[in-house]
């Protein structure tokens, strides 16, 4: 999203459901962006700012939780930037409403 802030109920559509992942596993996914890269930097240029905002929900069955609070969930924000060799890379917003963990 192009925002100077992005909303505290950004809504989140489902990109990647698993049925299991095991402990310790890696589950990887792409999002595919609709703005070109040469898009993108050029806007960055006149300030507008992009965020990749998003929630990893999940039953954590090593039961190292109590029964009430099997379901976990963790949200996170980032913000892309330019780093000092002139490349982009997502860093943390440092948003507490977007940041945390259940």
């Amino acid at each position: 999203m192009i925002t100077e802030a992005p909303a505290i109920d950004v809504q989140r559509h489902i990109v990647k459901a698993a049925e299991k992942v095991i402990s310790g596993q890696k589950l990887k996914f792409e999002i595919k962006s609709e703005w070109r890269i040469q898009e993108i930097t050029a806007r960055m240029s006149m300030g507008h700012k992009y965020f990749c905002v998003g929630t990893i929900s999940y039953t954590d069955e090593n039961k190292l939780f109590d029964e009430s609070t099997m379901r976990r969930e963790t949200g996170f924000c980032f913000v892309l930037t330019r780093d000092s060799k002139g490349g982009e890379r997502w860093i943390s917003a440092k948003s507490p409403e977007h940041e945390y963990e259940l």
